[in-house]
This record gives C-alpha cells, sequence and structure tokens, in this order.
C-alpha cells in the first residue's frame, strides 16, 4: 500500500530530495530504498508530507502504526488461544518472567555494563541464549519461592504510601 500511495504522489525521488541536510539523517543519504525497507528507527523526517506515506519499520507513520498494532493483536490472539487449550503449568516460565520485567530489565542493564563479569566474550549469540536462559530460570524459582520481584515489590510499596499521603485522614486505611 506504502508503494502505491508514494507511487502516486512523486515516488521515493520526491523524498530523496527532501533529505535534510542535519547531520542526524545522514544515514539516509545511503541508498533510500533499503531504510524505507529496514526501517528509520524513529528518525523519519518531517521536511515533506510524503514521509507520511512510507509504511517502513520504527517510522512512526501512521502506516506503521497500524502495521505495528494490527501485528501485536495478531499475536496477543494467538497467545490467548494457545494458553486457553494448554496446560497452565506450561506457561510458569514465562508467566513468572512478565511479573518480575522491571526486576529483570535492571539485571539485564547492569550486567551489559561496561567491565561486567557477566560479559565473557563478545559472541553476541551465546550472550543472548545466556541472558534468556538465565533469566527465564532465575524468575521462575524467585516466583515460586518468593513471590514478587524485588523491585516490584519495592514500586508496589512506594505507591502504596504515595496513595496513602494523597488520601489523607479522609479515607479508611483498610483498603
Amino acid at each position: 500500500m506504502s508503494s502505491t500511495l508514494l507511487g502516486a504522489a512523486g515516488g521515493v525521488e520526491r523524498l530523496r530530495a527532501s533529505v535534510p541536510s542535519d547531520a542526524s539523517y545522514s544515514f539516509l543519504r545511503a541508498p533510500l530504498s533499503s531504510f524505507l525497507q529496514q526501517g528509520l528507527f524513529g528518525t523519519t523526517p518531517t521536511t515533506d508530507w510524503r514521509w507520511l506515506l512510507i509504511s517502513a519499520p520504527h517510522s512512526s507513520t501512521t502506516l506503521d502504526l497500524v502495521h505495528t498494532s494490527a501485528t501485536a493483536a495478531g499475536v496477543l490472539g494467538l497467545c490467548l488461544l494457545v494458553t486457553r487449550h494448554a496446560p497452565r503449568w506450561l506457561f510458569l516460565p514465562l508467566a513468572a518472567t512478565g511479573s518480575m520485567t522491571l526486576t529483570l530489565y535492571t539485571a539485564h542493564v547492569l550486567s551489559l555494563a561496561k567491565g561486567s563479569p557477566l560479559l565473557p566474550n563478545d559472541d553476541r549469540l551465546q550472550l543472548w541464549l545466556g541472558q534468556v536462559v538465565a533469566v527465564i530460570v532465575i524468575a521462575t524459582i524467585w516466583r515460586s519461592l518468593v513471590g514478587r520481584g524485588p523491585l516490584e515489590w519495592f514500586a508496589a510499596q512506594v505507591g502504596r504510601a504515595a496513595r496513602r499521603l494523597v488520601e489523607g485522614p479522609l479515607r479508611p486505611r483498610g483498603r
């Protein structure tokens, strides 16, 4: 659809002519067609209205957002169908991981810090697989033995304290 709309509006050449001279768009001086397929990573130029017709990944245009939303809805629907017919214990590791996202993401960021002992080599696939397995195992064990993740527990405590401050003495504390 994007190529049809863009063709009717003057084509990729019009886009190429409107690439800003700003340094943040210098990557678009390479073959533009490859970026229109691979993605613009949130840096869609605003110099010409025709940029709104592209559907490149991460371009934040209407066509990109419709595609992303439809894909997400399709994946969610498929997951709901699968979980309806499969035993619950099968999803325990994923549920445990999903219930501790703040803690696990923080641990992930800290593990990638410069000089971290958890970065033994430069093999990205091995690093990714190791982190995925570690996260799932740690989250499953933690959730089974302790419950809520530590940062999730802390955030809940801060939220409760803030709510009590806002509600003040007007509301009963039992809620």
